[in-house]
């Protein structure tokens, strides 16, 4: 198979602004290849994106990973047996350079072996399925556990691959329906979960509705995950630059916090005057976001032994995503929180409080179901040092 790859000319697509606000890849990244998880339901358009990504005259070269084949390339397939004669590897290689790749067996094995038959790619794709829980499918040795986590965490992999943000893919004209599906008591709307996890929302199809309805679309999906950032799509074609190098999981970007980020729960209430309402969220399986500040510092080990109990034992099966600007006594650096489901990560940044212009404070992003904001922020105010 030829080894040696034409330039390519980059295209980008008219009307979208490359996400050149970004900061570059940190430096403990730079050697490593960013992973990008695809969920979304059938039909939202992952096929049709899959397909422009393994066929457009972009300049980049992209392995895709599906649990099976579900893109028709045109191309013949490559085997790689394993020692003991089974496949280890069935991958479609592009003219444009990229790799359809399908996964057997350990999903970051599936990777690797396919990195060391070729080349680095510069970016890797993971589709696992129409309806996968992006949070949780088999993987490192048949451990049922997070998917971001295997990227995200787990140091011990010294992998050459890192998180760089989870996508999800929505049909404009069909979506609001499985927003608003009722689910029986205690069962999560899968349409919100997946949402809830996305750092990037393509939303596809925008052709098919009115300005009007998109725009309302647009509305209810930050109402569950206000901290999501909304790429329009027809076709699933969109400036690969806009939802590539996001660095979602890098802790530097649980800085960026935006102070004016409002807490999607309570904006009805808001506009209703209505206290009472802002709470019935508590009673029904809505995802939604929460954003609360606390002044003064907190103690290291009591602040984590929070967490845990916040995220192991009170809520463990109720929040998706959260982030955090965290103030530590005796610190005069900020420390920065990111966590997915029950795992979190708590270090601290190179940035220092800018002191007096500052006050000292912890801020935090929750996303799940279930949340009292005043209760949360009540909780942690009981632990201030």
């Amino acid at each position: 198979m030829e080894e040696d790859m034409p330039e390519l000319e980059v295209v980008l697509e008219e009307g979208e602004v490359p996400d050149s606000a970004l900061p570059a890849v940190p430096a403990a990244n730079d050697k490593k290849v960013p992973v990008t998880i695809i969920t979304g339901f059938l039909g939202a358009g992952k096929t049709t994106f899959l397909n422009y990504v393994l066929t457009a005259r972009h300049g980049k070269k992209i392995a895709v990973i599906q649990n099976e084949f579900g893109i028709e390339t045109g191309a013949d397939a490559a085997v790689v047996f394993g020692k003991d004669g089974t496949k280890s590897l069935e991958y479609f290689e592009l003219p444009n350079g990229c790799v359809c790749c399908s996964v057997r067996g350990d999903l970051v094995l599936t990777i690797e072996n396919l990195m060391q038959k070729k080349e680095k790619f510069d970016y890797v794709f993971i589709e696992p399925s129409g309806l996968a829980d992006p949070a949780c499918i088999t993987v490192v040795k048949t451990t049922l556990g997070p998917l971001a986590s295997t990227f995200w965490l787990d140091d011990e992999l010294e992998s050459d691959l890192y998180l760089d943000s989870i996508i999800t893919i929505v049909d404009a004209k069909h979506f609001k329906q499985h927003l608003e599906e009722e689910k029986p008591k205690g069962v999560i709307n899968e349409a919100q979960r997946q949402v809830a996890f996305a750092d990037r929302i393509i939303v596809n199809k925008i052709d098919l509705v009115s300005a009007e309805y998109l725009q309302d679309l647009e509305g209810q999906i930050l109402s569950h995950n206000s901290a999501a950032t909304i790429v329009r799509a027809t076709r699933a074609e969109v400036d690969l630059d806009s939802i590539l190098n996001i660095n979602a999981f890098d802790m530097t970007r649980a800085l960026d916090i935006d102070p004016h980020l409002k807490s999607s729960c309570c904006s009805d209430a808001e506009k209703a005057g209505d206290h009472e309402h802002a709470h019935t969220h508590l009673h029904d399986d809505s995802v939604v976001t929460v954003n609360f500040t606390v002044e003064g510092d907190l103690e290291l080990d009591k602040f984590k032994a929070w967490l845990a109990e916040l995220l192991w034992e009170e809520k463990g099966n109720d929040i998706f995503r959260m982030k955090g600007i965290i103030s530590i006594k005796d610190e005069q650096n900020k420390y920065a929180l990111q966590s997915v489901h029950s795992l979190f990560d708590l270090e601290q940044s190179s940035v220092e409080w800018d002191l007096p212009r500052q006050v000292r404070a912890t801020t935090m992003v929750v996303i799940g179901r279930h949340l009292d904001q005043d209760q949360l922020a009540s909780s942690l105010r009981s632990i201030l040092s």
